[in-house]
């Protein structure tokens, strides 16, 4: 079986499926819930963190209408299973207790669990739990400040959510039924044809040494060199600059893994190709092979893009 990226995003206990966003396909009662519902976004006490997420959520978020709530209002709003909340949370300093995660957080690195779970009074052991998977988790993805900091800071953070909302959209207007990983994955790759026309973005991280994992780049030269098409090489400094130069028609190939030491035997990574101009992947596939790209790997792609 072809290894592949995480859309349908992950059931992320479980080793063959970890990457995965979105666990739910559209006949659950919870992808029910979100079809009819309202998803509200909890906001903290921190404003430079609420910031980033009101404008992220206003570009990228298009599945269902949301709103922006204080957690402290959260009560308010937990007496309705149409009711759907998106929040990321994270480990307390001592134990393993969940509470909202604030900007502080990404710069303490820690890790972080962005989680789309459906409300409702009996429902509420649901927030702020160590649990990703369950009838009213709908999604849940673990993100690294840790590494993000050394290839794109929050704009991984930012590619995700959009990641979410692309693959919710696939599998709502399809109305998606049994393997959803698969079918969503089938949808963004009828996209990869537009690659070979974008200028595709390399981040220097992945291949000047700055991540190195048993003495090896995620990217070696040889790879870059092969690309038979349109890139430039970015760092994290000007790689914002090239993501919203229309110009360059660019896409972002994007290494995901999702914790800040990446573990072969229990991460599933993925390789996706981000196209922010439409603020949609062109490209998404499993990667269990370990946090490199292979020139096998590539290879894939380019077969879809011609």
């Amino acid at each position: 079986m072809r290894p592949w990226i995480f859309v349908a995003f992950f059931s992320l206990l479980s080793h063959e499926n970890y990457g995965q966003l979105v666990s739910k396909d559209a006949n659950q009662p919870a992808m029910k819930a979100l079809m009819n519902g309202t998803v509200y976004v909890l906001t903290t006490n921190d404003d430079a963190f609420n910031d980033w997420l009101a404008r992220v959520m206003e570009e990228h978020w298009t599945v269902r209408p949301y709103r922006l709530i204080h957690m402290n209002q959260i009560d308010s709003f937990m007496g309705s299973d149409k009711n759907l909340f998106f929040f990321a949370q994270c480990r307390e300093d001592k134990g393993t207790s969940m509470r909202l995660a604030t900007a502080a957080d990404f710069s303490a690195k820690k890790e972080l669990i962005f989680m789309l779970t459906q409300g409702g009074v009996k429902q509420s052991k649901y927030l702020f739990t160590p649990a990703l998977t369950g009838p009213k988790v709908i999604s849940a993805y673990r993100f690294s400040p840790d590494r993000a900091e050394e290839t794109a800071g929050m704009f991984e953070a930012e590619m995700l959510i959009a990641y979410l909302n692309q693959s919710l959209n696939i599998i709502i207007s399809n109305n998606i039924k049994g393997s959803v990983k698969d079918s969503v994955r089938d949808r963004i790759s009828a996209l990869a044809p537009q690659i070979q026309q974008k200028t595709m973005l390399f981040n220097q991280a992945y291949s000047d040494g700055t991540i190195m994992l048993e003495n090896k780049p995620l990217i070696n030269e040889k790879v870059i060199r092969d690309y038979p098409y349109r890139y430039k090489m970015v760092n994290k400094f000007n790689l914002g600059d090239h993501l919203k130069d229309a110009s360059l028609n660019p896409c972002y190939l994007f290494l995901y893994f999702p914790s800040q030491y990446v573990n072969q035997v229990d991460d599933c990574g993925d390789l996706l190709v981000y196209d922010p101009i439409q603020k949609m992947f062109l490209y998404a596939e499993d990667n269990y092979g370990g946090p490199w790209m292979e020139k096998w790997e590539l290879k894939d792609m380019l077969y879809l893009v011609r």
